[in-house]
């Protein structure tokens, strides 16, 4: 399992020891990712979705049509 970037575990407000990211699957341009914590003694789960230099318009596009 890949380890989560600090600029997401920043945004998340995640402590270490910081968990591992799930692999759930992906397309041609993005993949996709679970993250499981504990958050002030409550599970939390977050979905992650990333991409390379070539999934800008992809992800510009599926952020207007939100």
């Amino acid at each position: 399992m890949p380890a989560i970037d600090p600029a997401i575990a920043k945004a998340l407000s995640l402590e270490e020891p910081l968990p591992e990211m799930e692999v759930l699957g992906g397309s041609g341009f993005s993949s996709t990712y679970k993250i499981t914590s504990d958050v002030n003694g409550e599970t939390k789960t977050y979905f992650v979705k990333t991409g390379g230099p070539d999934s800008k318009s992809m992800f510009a596009g599926k952020f207007i049509l939100f």
